[in-house]
C-alpha cells in the first residue's frame, strides 16, 4: 500500500467537534480531541461556535497535515486557524508534541517512555 506524503482535510465552521474527530480519525488513523479553555468540547458543537470572541478565521480551512509532521505542529495550525486546541492522543496517553503524527499512526512510540515524560 503506497503512503500518502500529504493529507489533506477540508474543515468547516460548520462541522461537528464529533465530525472532525470523525474526519480526523479516518485520514490520519489518530484519535483527537478538542480542547475549549482547557475541557472537552461538547460532540455536537460546531467548530464555528468554540471560535473565541472576536476571533478572525477562515470559513473554509483546507488542514494541509503531512503523515511526517509534529504533533506540536499539528495543534499549532489548528489553534492558529480555529482558536482553541486539539490534543493527539497515543492509545490512552496524550501525544508528545516532538512525535510524528506517523509515529502515532504506526505505534512506534515506546510507552514506557510516556510514563516517564508524565
Amino acid at each position: 500500500m503506497a503512503k500518502k506524503s500529504k493529507n489533506k482535510l477540508n474543515v468547516t465552521g460548520r462541522m461537528s467537534v464529533e465530525g472532525f474527530h470523525n474526519e480526523f480519525k479516518n485520514e490520519f488513523g489518530i484519535r483527537c480531541k478538542i480542547k475549549v479553555n482547557g475541557k472537552n468540547a461538547l460532540p455536537k458543537a460546531t467548530l464555528a461556535s468554540l471560535r473565541p470572541e472576536g476571533f478572525e478565521g477562515s470559513k473554509v480551512i483546507d488542514l494541509k497535515i503531512g503523515m511526517n509532521s509534529k504533533v506540536k505542529n499539528t495543534k499549532k495550525i489548528f489553534k492558529d486557524e480555529f482558536g482553541v486546541d486539539l490534543e493527539l492522543y497515543y492509545g490512552n496517553y496524550v501525544a508528545p508534541d516532538d512525535a510524528t503524527l506517523a509515529d502515532l499512526r504506526d505505534k512506534t512510540l515506546d510507552t514506557k517512555q510516556l510514563r516517564k515524560k508524565r
